[in-house]
């Protein structure tokens, strides 16, 4: 008989085998449809891993899949991932572990890059209890300098250069020569750290060190997988707000889905952890953590992007980074924090339509001053390209085309998406609310700018509808002698986005019930807005760059509702926008580093221009301003009228 030892050893032999037996080894590519269950539990892949076009992976509640090093799951067909509350479903690195490995660097930071990433711009650091800007006197750093800098960021190498010349917004430090051996963990620990000088004015108009990272710090990231790759996958048309409302979207769905340890390549660079273009799926109840770069990047969007009850935390880059060329962003119950970039990056993109896509909505192309006038309750959004008829031997041309929707109670919202423009032609553009007695609600001169290097057509702000139906209509005028335009042949294209939604303005993005703390850039920036954005019942607390929430070039309304602003760096709500009518409602700024709401007219660098007859107006009603260290809000660089209204709102313990 044999003893218990021995029995006990034959148990614990038949359980490893068990367990080592129910891995399941992924192939390279997946060829027919095929379900992940639970069973068959964990996934190994040490391949990348395809679905193609035609095939549908569906992976069950509970399951978890394991990438080796640098590996990626490419999806150009549909992978229907659907956990549940209780049973997540986990994709993650081979080997996964409870300690994080790596931990978002709080020392220092590279900040208004010019690739809205965090591998290049100014270098901050964190130094005697507050971050600054690093000036060297004008000196370059070592390349060893550079390597230990970037690698306390995340990062394998980079460069050194020279940025712009600084402002004192806060005390800066000159730390003129790290002298570092290229054993040191932080560009503090380098002998010429010794050295470094603190003063309000010791940068004051000199350069600032600014840095270029690339590529992977292996000792940090030595296991992470590449991530998910979504492009060109297959789409599916989805109904959304309105029953008349319908956009491609990815066929592919997640729910309940944990993406831990991605965001590194086979080239050994960061990359995001999940990324996808032109159509993205909806993402519901995600969580990303701890990934190499941004946790989601999706590019050239062109479908709507749903972002609800979803988290992202300590990632080394930004939460998520959206470039949109349509809009229609929505964020709901998200939870965005201790990211080592912003919180989320929501880009309004200049995109250039070569031709009107119908597979944005799959409906018939609409083209004024070619089709016919009238363009009845259509599905939506659709675009209009307005261009002009040639060749033609009429100087000044006249087209129109009536836009409507039989669903009462609804409003249309235009936006201008781009123009193009012949040096000898120009457009007007008049938008009339047909059911208003025919009022103008938007009139915009499409000539060239003189201001931009090559010139460039004039954009304006988005227009909504008082009713349910609106008149568009185009003068476009060319030169006497041409049948033609020389430059560009058609002499005048403007490419226009038409959307309704029920009772009110279409927005580009809204926020609700989200919550963005602690990232060390801003909570959430939202850049070249055209038309209206909205936030509400949100928070913004504890971000450590610039402002909480910052709306930073573009032209558009801005509803702020229910909002908490507390503790942010520098600016709690910060505005920076040519124009539009800014409201701001029953919101509390509280304990910024500096201003509780900032608003400021940008005259530079513009990207659109607000409607001609449509003032710049802030209004603020039930807030309430208290214990900031500046001014409880700042209104400045306007030299154009700014109406600003303020109601019912308490202002109390700020500096100035």
């Amino acid at each position: 008989m044999a003893s218990p030892w021995i029995l006990q050893w034959l148990l614990v032999v038949l359980a490893l085998c068990q367990l080592g037996s129910s891995e399941t080894a992924l192939p390279n590519r997946i060829d027919v449809n095929t379900r992940w269950d639970l069973a068959r539990s964990p996934y190994i892949a040490t391949t990348d891993v395809i679905i193609p076009e035609s095939v549908t992976v569906t992976v069950d509640p509970g399951v978890e899949i394991r990438l080796a090093a640098q590996r990626r799951l490419q999806v150009f067909g549909t992978i229907s991932a659907k956990g549940t509350a209780t049973q997540r479903i986990t994709m993650t690195k081979v080997s996964p572990s409870a300690d994080p490995g790596y931990v978002v660097p709080k020392a220092l930071r590279l900040v208004h890059g010019f690739t809205y990433e965090v591998r290049d711009g100014w270098a901050q650091g964190f130094y005697k209890n507050r971050w600054r800007n690093i000036c060297s006197r004008n000196r370059d750093w070592s390349k060893i300098d550079c390597r230990v800098a970037c690698r306390e960021l995340g990062f394998s190498d980079g460069n050194f250069t020279l940025l712009s010349v600084a402002e004192n917004y806060t005390t800066g430090i000159v730390y003129t020569a790290p002298a570092c051996h290229g054993n040191e963990s932080s560009i503090f620990d380098c002998p010429g750290a010794r050295d470094i000088e603190m003063g309000w004015d010791v940068c004051h108009i000199q350069e600032l060190v600014g840095l270029y990272c690339w590529g992977a710090n292996m000792d940090k990231f030595k296991d992470h997988w590449w991530g998910i790759e979504m492009y060109n996958a297959t789409r599916q048309l989805q109904s959304l707000h309105t029953p008349n409302t319908q956009m491609n979207r990815s066929r592919s769905e997640f729910e309940f889905v944990d993406i831990m340890y991605a965001g590194v390549n086979t080239t050994l660079h960061n990359v995001a952890a999940f990324s996808a273009s032109p159509y993205p799926p909806f993402l519901l109840n995600m969580r990303f953590m701890h990934n190499a770069f941004d946790a989601i990047n999706l590019t050239q969007i062109k479908g709507p992007v749903r972002i609800w009850d979803s988290e992202f935390a300590n990632n080394r880059g930004h939460g998520f980074h959206v470039q949109t060329a349509v809009g229609m962003v929505d964020l709901r119950r998200v939870r965005s924090h201790d990211n080592g970039g912003d919180g989320g990056v929501v880009r309004m993109m200049d995109y250039h339509w070569q031709e009107i896509e119908e597979e944005i909505t799959q409906s018939d192309t609409v083209r004024l001053c070619w089709d016919d006038p009238s363009t009845q309750s259509p599905r939506f959004p659709f675009l209009i390209e307005a261009k002009g008829r040639v060749p033609s031997t009429i100087d000044v041309n006249i087209c129109q085309k009536t836009v409507q929707t039989d669903y009462l109670g609804q409003l249309l919202t235009v936006s201008m998406l781009e123009a193009e423009l012949d040096p000898e032609a120009y457009a007007l553009i008049r938008i009339y609310d047909q059911m208003s007695s025919n009022l103008q609600v938007a009139f915009w001169n499409v000539s060239m700018r003189n201001d931009t290097k090559p010139p460039k057509p004039f954009i304006y702000q988005g227009v909504v509808s008082r009713r349910q139906m609106l008149r568009i209509e185009m003068t476009w005028v060319k030169s006497t002698r041409l049948t033609r335009c020389t430059t560009f042949e058609p002499c005048v294209r403007v490419i226009l986005q038409v959307s309704v939604d029920n009772g009110r303005k279409m927005s580009e993005l809204s926020v609700s019930e989200s919550d963005f703390s602690s990232n060390v850039q801003r909570g959430l920036t939202v850049a070249n807005p055209w038309t209206y954005v909205v936030v509400r019942e949100s928070t913004f607390r504890a971000n450590l760059f610039d402002a909480g929430l910052k709306i930073v070039n573009g032209s558009t309304d801005v509803f702020v509702n229910r909002t908490n602003f507390l503790g942010n760096e520098r600016s709690g709500l910060n505005i920076s926008t040519a124009s539009g009518l800014r409201v701001v409602n029953a919101s509390s700024f509280q304990y910024q580093q500096g201003f509780g709401m900032d608003v400021w007219h940008q005259y530079e660098n513009q990207t659109r221009f607000g409607t001609t007859g449509y003032p710049r107006q802030t209004e603020v009603f039930t807030s309430n301003f208290s214990w900031n260290s500046e001014a409880a809000a700042r209104f400045y660089n306007s030299c154009d009228t700014h109406n600003i209204v303020v109601n019912n709102s308490d202002f109390r313990q700020n500096q100035r």
